[in-house]
């Protein structure tokens, strides 16, 4: 019963750790019952379980059972492909066997006690196992997706395999070696190769990551230089439109002049067009801040040209502070993706749209029918190209710019209805 009790906890270790590791580096499948993902680490111990309570078959079988239980169990819950997940599987295994052999090296070096040393071993290294995935999850966790891209993750892993072969050939010679004095020297040998090695993933994955951010950084950049030279182009139209509107003391003259001349024909062709003109010029919005008016008309004529209605809730914004560049980004990112997503219905193309300023704070939301609904958990879009590929674009810009404005945000899709909204101080 005592031996059971510690194979149980033993694989409970073992589990959670398996669990850090793979939730570092994966994500999860999705799944109807969001239960079903959090059961994971029974699934492990399970495994585990399985390993310890039935009969050790050779020593070069050994490894593989364990790969294959860890492969299967983790191919359930975490997306990946198949070949990725056994090269995580081969490489989780090859760090339980060297931490093992390491343990076991440093208990021959300071002469315990054989059976105290049997007994301690799965303990002290399942222990050190669970320390150093707690620190690689604490590290990398939310990073390891931008690894992911191109071939970064790939290199990643392949420096991983590297580095535990050129360790277990070195633990294989000096743990077989019975010169004490050279097993010395070689396992101290050993453990400045595996510090090494732990160095240099860590590095090689903090260089990626710190490449990945500045590439994101760079689009990001560009984007909005993009974005700021259309506007900037669309505010000097927007002043032409108001000269053009300062003029109409002149045209109302012109007007006068024809009509005393009792050329009314003339009067009212003039009268169709210069209305006409005013009509296509005067704003629909007027909010009192410039570069939101340029935004919100420009996007109304263009819905307008599509045969979409735009509802719009706004009050008086001048007193905002927001910067120019975050103000293009949220809301053309906003309302582009609003607008393409009703390009595709046939009916009911209708976008709300509010940004009021109350007590202090910018509220802004965004509501409009879909094609195809798609996910969101926690607030938030659950990647899929295919399911959200007119809001995935540009939502990422518009959530850096809330989180830099020290706002809050929240998506939802229901009932074939995207809905996004946020709530900046100001």
């Amino acid at each position: 019963m005592g031996l059971f009790v510690k194979d149980l906890i033993l694989s409970v270790i073992l589990a959670i750790s398996c669990k850090e590791y793979y939730e570092t580096i994966l994500p999860k499948r999705e799944r109807k019952q969001n239960w079903i993902s959090e059961t994971s680490i029974f699934a492990f111990v399970l495994g585990f379980m399985v390993i310890s309570e039935t009969p050790i078959p050779p020593y070069i079988f050994m490894p593989v059972r364990v790969i294959f239980i860890i492969w299967i169990i983790s191919q359930i819950y975490y997306k990946t492909k198949w070949i990725n997940n056994l090269i995580l599987s081969v490489l989780f295994c090859g760090i339980i066997w060297i931490l093992s052999s390491i343990v076991v090296s440093v208990l021959y070096l300071l002469s315990i006690d054989s059976k105290v040393a049997e007994y301690i071993l799965d303990p002290v290294w399942c222990s050190i196992l669970l320390l150093i995935m707690s620190l690689f999850s604490y590290r990398f966790k939310g990073q390891m997706d931008i690894l992911k891209k191109g071939k970064r993750f790939h290199y990643v892993l392949i420096s991983g395999i590297f580095s535990v072969f050129c360790i277990a050939l070195l633990m294989i010679i000096s743990t077989w070696d019975e010169n004490p004095a050279n097993y010395s020297i070689r396992f101290i040998f050993v453990i400045g190769f595996g510090i090494t090695s732990i160095l240099m993933f860590y590095f090689i994955c903090n260089i990626f990551i710190k490449d990945m951010h500045i590439q994101n950084m760079q689009i990001e950049t560009a984007l909005i230089n993009n974005q700021m030279s259309m506007y900037q182009n669309m505010e000097q139209n927007y002043r032409r439109q108001q000269k053009y509107m300062h003029d109409y003391k002149n045209q109302l003259n012109c007007i006068q002049g024809l009509l005393e001349k009792k050329q009314v024909e003339e009067a009212l062709d003039y009268i169709g067009e210069l209305t006409g003109g005013i009509r296509k010029s005067t704003d629909y919005v007027d909010t009192s801040h410039m570069i939101i008016n340029v935004i919100l008309n420009q996007k109304y004529q263009y819905a307008q040209e599509n045969g979409i209605t735009m509802i719009m809730n706004v009050n008086d914004l001048s007193h905002l502070t927001m910067k120019k560049e975050d103000i293009v980004v949220l809301l053309s990112n906003l309302l582009d993706n609003a607008i393409e997503a009703c390009k595709n219905l046939s009916a009911d193309k209708v976008i709300q749209f509010k940004m009021v300023m109350e007590e202090g704070s910018l509220i802004l939301s965004v509501r409009n029918p879909v094609s195809k609904p798609f996910k969101t958990k926690d607030g938030k879009i659950i990647s899929s190209k295919k399911d959200h590929k007119n809001h995935g674009i540009g939502l990422m810009n518009v959530e850096n710019v809330v989180k830099r404005n020290h706002g809050t945000s929240s998506v939802k899709c229901e009932d074939h209805c995207f809905s996004f909204s946020c709530m900046i101080p100001v």
